[in-house]
């Protein structure tokens, strides 16, 4: 027996305890017996050791009864708890469980040791991992597991439960993994004594690796990336261009909370994380212009940085009113920080003695330009969280009904109904001609002519890709860049250039879609790290975004912008519904409200093409995607 068959040997752990568990082991408690069995799966370098200079009078039949009569001789016991201390960290185990106790496929709470953890069993196979999303919190437990995918409830993040890795956003930090032990047909899993993070320092750059990758844009998949490329043992320079003053943080959180929001509360990493893991970020600074053929970029202080390979995830800005009175005080765009603050600042701080002809105490009017995600969204945070700040919030849509191009007329209404139950005012299918006032918002003209009484006024008209500072690159009419499934730019032919997020057409089943939205954004800005680094994965997660209002939440899975029909089963009224839009029969995404797990299951059932035609739901009187999902599961085994 040679140390290449030992490694192999002990390389699954879990498959050889089983092995081992056939034996008849008496539970005597004895404490150091049971210390015994643990030290020696946790330190079988040691064994490889001593057994090295003798390997090769071994065979694998003298080993195996040699083995079998070390624990036989020694009696070994097991107890529910058992301390290991090995050189690299010192374990408790903690008895969690019978071998059989779960099929597979199926997923366990556990509290160990005062730890969170998700127990899975895969092909036979038992891991143990956190139990909460890296995300938002949310239990994994209660979401899905398809093969070795675990998918979060509240907003369709995927970790591999093997490695813990993260494998589609919006999670961010891979989960944390637990050794699992199988003796006695009992399952143990060791938790360190002393827990550190999952995604840990990579010691940053190395003398060996003098390649400078540069990523402009500190939003979602500028900052996924840069965490990515350490990940994956990038030790080259990175660094990080921003116009924020800030360093990269929750954009999402700023239309759906209005209670004062403050940069440090959306951080998503701290400072000393990105000074540990050597990220240069550089805040308040603009790209003015880009030299892809001598791969030179000039900022807006006048320097000039060279680059071995650039990601361009730049964003979008908002879109701007170009209509008279738009530059007047307390016209707002919402797309940063300082932008919520001054919105909110504007609310809490209205003179409420404004009121020039009687000097009666008022609050102030507040209308929203734009009926989708920006918009509602705001609506609902301003009306719920300030409501006993403002005298009115009236929304001005294009639209016949809230989301219709996104979500079609019946769940654009439904939407628009929560929102009217809770004194938002609508004025559909109109546009804003004049915004009116002396020096400050006064009232704001609509192109029927009806003027509309305002004295704070939020535009939530769309984004545009943040492009300008591209001329050496073709651009679509819109401004952005057409990518492959890699994320890299498909016009420089050196594959030096990516781009991620916003900005990006890139394929999507058998067409270039551009998605706005922050969990795409992400995992862009991921694909495009590992790309960056010669890893070759392809983009594969199913588009998703989510909105919330009114402390309801609507996920939505694919992307149906042209669908021609919309088959909605549930209750629209009781806000439990699914909703599947499909072009040609066909399928293309899913939107869903109070319904468990739909959403992952649908992501999951899209993303394997086994969804039901159109004509197919519509024969069946409710569609359980659970189900559905469990019945594809069962077919791969």
């Amino acid at each position: 027996m040679n140390s290449k068959f030992f490694n192999k040997f002990f390389r699954n752990q879990t498959k050889f305890t089983k092995n081992i568990s056939r034996l008849n082991f008496n539970n005597n408690n004895n404490s150091s017996n049971g210390q015994k069995f643990f030290r020696f799966f946790s330190t079988k370098q040691s064994l490889l050791n001593s057994f090295k200079k003798s390997s090769k009078f071994f065979n694998y039949s003298l080993f195996a009864t040699g083995l079998i009569s070390f624990y036989y001789l020694s009696n070994l016991n097991f107890e529910t708890k058992a301390q290991v201390s090995t050189k690299a960290e010192e374990l408790i185990f903690e008895q969690v469980g019978f071998e059989n106790e779960l099929k597979d496929g199926e997923m366990k709470e556990l509290n160990v040791n005062g730890v969170k953890v998700l127990l899975s069993r895969v092909n036979g196979v038992y891991y143990a991992t956190d139990l909460n999303c890296t995300h938002y919190g949310a239990p994994l437990n209660t979401g899905i597991l398809v093969d070795d995918i675990v998918s979060c409830p509240w907003h369709n993040a995927q970790f591999s439960v093997k490695d813990g890795q993260v494998l589609a956003a919006p999670g961010m930090d891979p989960l944390r993994t637990y050794k699992v032990l199988i003796a006695d047909s009992k399952i143990f899993i060791g938790i360190p004594k002393e827990l550190k993070p999952a995604f840990q320092n990579n010691k940053g750059c190395s003398c060996s690796d003098k390649r400078t990758f540069i990523i402009i844009g500190g939003g979602a998949a500028g900052s996924t990336a840069v965490e990515t490329l350490r990940q994956d043992g990038f030790k080259g320079k990175i660094i990080l261009l921003t116009k924020d003053k800030y360093l990269p943080y929750d954009r999402p959180s700023l239309s759906k909370s209005m209670g004062g929001t403050s940069a440090d509360k959306l951080l998503l990493r701290c400072e000393q994380f990105y000074v540990a893991n050597q990220i240069d970020i550089r805040r308040e600074i603009e790209v003015v212009s880009l030299n892809s053929q001598q791969k030179l970029i000039t900022l807006s202080n006048g320097e000039i940085l060279s680059y071995d390979k650039l990601l361009i995830a730049s964003g979008s800005r908002p879109r701007t009113l170009n209509i008279p009175g738009s530059q007047l005080a307390n016209v707002f765009t919402l797309r940063t920080v300082d932008d919520a603050i001054n919105i909110y600042n504007a609310i809490k701080s209205f003179p409420k003695n404004n009121d020039d002809n009687n000097n009666n105490s008022r609050l102030p009017k507040i209308a929203i330009i734009g009926s989708s995600f920006i918009g509602m969204e705001t609506a609902a945070a301003i009306g719920k969280e300030l409501k006993n700040d403002v005298d009115s919030i009236t929304i001005i849509g294009m639209e016949l009904i809230p989301f219709e191009r996104v979500l079609g007329a019946q769940v654009g209404s439904t939407l628009k109904k929560m929102h009217s139950d809770n004194d938002i005012f609508f004025k559909m299918n109109r546009t804003v001609s004049k915004i009116e006032g002396n020096l400050k918002v006064e009232s704001l003209v609509l192109d029927n002519g009806n003027v509309l009484n305002a004295d704070i006024i939020i535009v939530g008209a769309g984004a545009i890709p943040e492009t300008s500072f591209i001329n050496d690159i073709p651009k679509l009419n819109d401004g952005s860049l057409i990518v492959d499934s890699q994320m890299r730019v498909i016009d420089v032919k050196d594959n030096s250039v990516f781009a991620a997020g916003d900005i990006v057409n890139f394929p999507y089943l058998n067409n270039n879609v551009r998605v706005e939205h922050w969990a795409v954004a992400q995992n862009h800005g991921r694909i495009a790290a590992h790309s960056m680094v010669d890893k070759q994965i392809n983009f594969q997660p199913i588009p998703f975004f989510w909105t919330r209002s009114w402390d309801t939440s609507l996920g939505y899975v694919g992307n149906g912008f042209q669908y021609d029909e919309v088959i909605i089963q549930g209750s629209l009224e009781e806000r439990k519904f699914v909703a599947y839009y499909s072009k040609n029969d066909v399928v293309i995404a899913v939107a869903s409200m109070g319904i468990s797990n739909a959403i992952p299951c649908a992501s999951e059932l899209l993303r394997l093409n086994k969804l039901p035609t159109a004509t197919q739901i519509k024969q069946i009187d409710s569609l359980d995607l659970n189900q559905l999902l469990e019945q594809v599961k069962q077919s791969k085994n």
